[in-house]
Parts: structure tokens; sequence; C-alpha cells
């Protein structure tokens, strides 16, 4: 993912592990588990 360096560690750390077990298939999908304010989320949903 592109936008990993902008976030905090902690929160990279989430989505990798998310991303990890999506890719073994132990998930449908994964969740990005951390508060950030609604115009960064739409940042991400844009640079997709």
């Amino acid at each position: 993912m592109l936008l990993l360096h902008r976030l905090p560690v902690q929160h990279k750390v989430i989505l990798e592990a998310n991303l990890a077990k999506n890719r073994h298939g132990e998930e449908g999908g994964f969740q990005i588990e951390f508060d950030m304010p609604r115009q960064n989320m739409w940042e991400l949903g844009s640079n997709e």
C-alpha cells in the first residue's frame, strides 16, 4: 500500500497484519482499525 508511510507505526502494523491474514485466506477481507479524520478517509479512497 502506498499510503502506509503516511500513518503512525502502530497503524501500519495493524494494516499489515490484516492484509497477511487476508492473503492466507483466513478472512474474507480486512478492516482498517484506526481512527482518523473524515477528510483523511476521503483521501484514502481517492488514492486507491
